[in-house]
């Protein structure tokens, strides 16, 4: 995969994650939204949403900022960036308000089944506006990037600079940027992953980091029944070195 589509792809993958134990749990209701299920549910949810929205924050301050110092991204200029991304944060803070854990009271039973249907109809809506700022992102960036940052290290100084970001977001206390220094390479084989992360991250207690955040999506997976035949139907291909990208 390309340098922009790279943490794209860990987003993707979390969210294949979701969608397929909500479709199990609407498939089975009885036995897959249990309160147990409820709390696998926000668990990964709030990861992968607090990453996202801290993703969107650190793209504009380290991305954004380098690659427009040396080109423009024609009708991708910050002003529609700032319309898609406004859109996903409000259908994401709309499914943050039908999650069980938010409710003035104890949900009912009945109450709990309404806000699954309530939280895969969210879906629906999110998901199809995430995926056209990630193409769109894609496809204008990809074309920039790979003519002005020919060479690999202008690229990597750029993720160093999206991982002093990350650590000083960790810094002062914000979870989500344990979460998403993981996510950010999730797709890569292992050489790979850790190659970005003695570059970006070289401080980080990374293993530590991934450990938590793998163990989360487990215990979702086993509660769902998810299989990782389920969650890569769409991409069957094994893990990706960067070494690997077709323009990059």
């Amino acid at each position: 995969r390309t340098f922009v589509a790279l943490p794209h792809d860990g987003f993707r993958y979390i969210l294949r994650v979701l969608l397929h134990g909500l479709k199990k749990a609407l498939d089975d209701k009885d036995n897959l939204w249990t309160d147990v299920h409820v709390v696998r549910f926000e668990e990964v949810w709030n990861m992968w949403r607090g990453a996202l929205l801290l993703f969107f924050r650190l793209e504009e301050s380290v991305l954004f900022v380098n690659i427009e110092g040396v080109t423009t991204l024609g009708d991708f200029d910050v002003r529609r960036r700032s319309q898609l991304k406004s859109r996903i944060i409000v259908l994401i803070q709309q499914i943050d308000e039908l999650t069980p854990s938010r409710a003035a009271e104890t949900p009912t039973r009945e109450q709990d089944i309404r806000s699954l249907h309530d939280i895969a109809h969210g879906f629906d809506v999110l998901v199809p506006s995430l995926m056209l700022y990630f193409e769109q992102k894609e496809k204008v960036a990809e074309g920039k990037i790979a003519e002005h940052w020919q060479k690999r290290a202008q690229r990597d100084r750029v993720d160093k600079k999206t991982g002093t970001e990350l650590m000083t977001a960790y810094k002062e206390g914000d979870p989500s940027a344990a979460d998403l220094a993981i996510l950010y390479t999730h797709v890569l084989n292992t050489s790979s992953r850790w190659k970005w992360r003695h570059n970006a991250v070289p401080k980080a207690p990374a293993a530590q980091w991934e450990a938590q955040v793998l163990k989360r999506i487990d215990m979702f997976v086993k509660a769902f029944g998810v299989s990782e035949y389920d969650i890569r139907m769409r991409d069957r291909k094994p893990p990706v070195s960067r070494g690997n990208s077709k323009k990059l």
